[in-house]
């Protein structure tokens, strides 16, 4: 009697049986695997393809919308330049006081006397320290400063700083009358300023 046989008479499993395959159905098996792996290579390949010509359309559509805004742009009609007029500037010298100029010059040159006189440095009239000095200011329509300079000092630094000082408080000043403005921009004036240690008015313009 066979083993397998008494084996499967008493009652065990018969560990000798062998299950044959048949070769064309293992190869077929075997292609099928193969095509099935295939498949998935070029699914693979496909998703990437297809992302790659999603990519380039849409950086292509941003070329395309940046190159219209740039037209757009360029053919623009440019603002053209306003020309630039020149500033129409009245120069004032000495004790010059005609006309609508000179009058609004008067006038400043007595707000900056008795500013001056009222805050003379205490301390400078104490020391007997005096001096003079000349001095150029530019004056704007509105009334504002526009520059102030020292064109020649007095030698004696606090009295050059005490001037600077005196000037720069005046302001604002006044606007221009209307009759002023229609022909002058800024007002360009040079004035001496004397320091006296002694005497109730110690700072004069003349």
């Amino acid at each position: 009697m066979p083993n397998s046989q008494k084996n499967l008479d008493r009652g065990g499993l018969d560990t000798n049986v062998q299950i044959t395959v048949p070769l064309s159905v293992f190869r077929k098996m075997r292609k099928f695997v193969e095509e099935a792996e295939e498949d998935a290579r070029l699914e693979r390949k496909a998703i990437i393809v297809l992302l790659a010509a999603t990519a380039i359309l849409f950086f292509a559509a941003i070329g395309y919308f940046l190159i219209i805004e740039i037209e757009k742009i360029y053919s623009r009609p440019s603002a053209q330049p306003k020309p630039q007029t020149a500033l129409r500037v009245a120069f004032v010298g000495g004790e010059e006081t005609t006309g609508t100029t000179g009058a609004y010059v008067k006038r400043w040159v007595q707000k900056v006397e008795k500013n001056g006189n009222e805050n003379y440095p205490t301390h400078l009239r104490a020391k007997n320290i005096h001096g003079t000095l000349l001095f150029m200011a530019t004056i704007r329509s509105d009334g504002t400063l526009e520059s102030l300079n020292i064109m020649r000092s007095s030698g004696i630094s606090e009295l050059d700083n005490a001037a600077l000082t005196i000037i720069r408080n005046t302001f604002p000043f006044e606007p221009f009358p209307s009759d002023l403005r229609q022909n002058t921009d800024v007002i360009r004036l040079a004035r001496t300023m004397v320091f006296k240690s002694d005497g109730n008015d110690p700072v004069k313009t003349p």
